[in-house]
């Protein structure tokens, strides 16, 4: 059901700082002779923007839920490693439990986001990427222990409902699983992948692929809002 006043949803602590960043600004603005505002405000006004990103999004969707998963959304920025090249600027957002409840959904929510060209299975027990395409992994069923990023990399504990957002070039391998795990994975627009191990012979092809890599016109599981869109569109402006 929709809401009359989505603004409800931002909690009163994010008031709070927002009335000290407003208040802040303005001392440093007359007090320490900065430039004009016009100029000094980009920065701060991302923030905002972030912070009521789901005054958008409560327009119909799964996208409302944005205010929420700015502070749920965890991420993982990663130099290459080894022959994993891992990728140079995006980096890997987890969301968690954000598909709680609705894991067998999970192929429908992607695909109706036009990621596609999915399969259910687990994942590889050795480090592997894939250069041509980024992926999304939603666990289904049971939980999980990754390693991103390579061997100097992060261990990340997956559990069902969670969903990881892997940009193109990010290596990850499956270290432990409960018996039930089962994975969903899928590519923005159903695009053919490929799996590239951490060899030197792959590495220098994947570098060239990566820097290639269409941009995702979507997030996985809130469609033209999310995660995905604001901090990927905001790194790679």
């Amino acid at each position: 059901m929709r809401t009359k006043t989505p603004y409800v949803r931002v909690k009163l602590d994010q008031w709070a700082l927002v009335s000290f960043l407003c208040g802040f600004f303005l001392y440093r603005q007359k007090n320490w002779d900065l430039k004009p505002i016009n100029e000094n405000t980009e920065n701060f006004f991302k923030i905002l923007r972030g912070m009521f990103f789901a005054r958008k999004g409560y327009r119909g969707g799964r996208e409302g839920e944005w205010a929420k998963m700015s502070r749920e959304t965890t991420l993982y920025y990663f130099e290459p490693n080894g022959y994993i090249p891992n990728h140079p600027t995006l980096p890997v957002l987890h969301y968690k439990q954000v598909l709680k409840n609705s894991e067998n959904n999970m192929g429908k929510i992607f695909q109706s986001h036009n990621w596609g060209n999915s399969w259910v299975d687990g994942v590889f027990p050795y480090h592997h990427y894939h250069s041509n395409s980024h992926e999304v992994l939603g666990i289904m069923k049971g939980s999980a222990l990754l390693q991103i990023g390579g061997d100097q990399g992060s261990k990340i504990i997956l559990h069902a409902g969670d969903v990881l957002l892997l940009p193109a070039g990010t290596g990850h391998k499956k270290l432990s699983g409960t018996p039930d795990l089962q994975v969903i994975g899928a590519y923005p627009n159903g695009q053919h992948y490929n799996t590239r191990r951490d060899t030197e012979e792959d590495f220098r092809v994947a570098v060239a692929e990566i820097e290639n890599v269409p941009f995702p016109q979507e997030d996985p599981v809130f469609g033209k809002h999310g995660p995905l869109i604001e901090i990927w569109t905001r790194i790679k402006e």
